[in-house]
């Protein structure tokens, strides 16, 4: 059986916002709809983002069998969707957002 994954401390739940620096989890977040456009950069002088999403329970579902290790997702869709939040966040570190 499969172990659930332990959330990283970046990953929070502040008032209605869930912030995560988790690559993977921001990708399937926006293959659910949700916008991934919302970045920020916790510290000054760093090269590390997470992004913000409005919390709801639908989030927190997905969110939740995200770390269990339950939520299935499309591979091909996943890798095309990878790429676009890849391509968003880079461009977002290099001060293009």
């Amino acid at each position: 059986m499969r172990r659930p994954r332990i959330p990283s401390s970046s990953q929070q739940a502040a008032g209605s916002a869930f912030c995560t620096d988790d690559l993977a989890l921001a990708t399937v977040l926006c293959m659910q709809g949700f916008d991934t456009s919302a970045l920020v950069m916790p510290k000054q002088d760093s090269r590390q983002a997470e992004w913000q999403f409005d919390r709801d329970d639908r989030l927190d579902k997905i969110v939740s069998e995200y770390n269990l290790g339950t939520l299935k997702v499309e591979p091909r869709q996943f890798m095309s969707t990878l790429k676009r939040v890849r391509r968003q966040l880079y461009a977002f570190l290099d001060g293009g957002s």
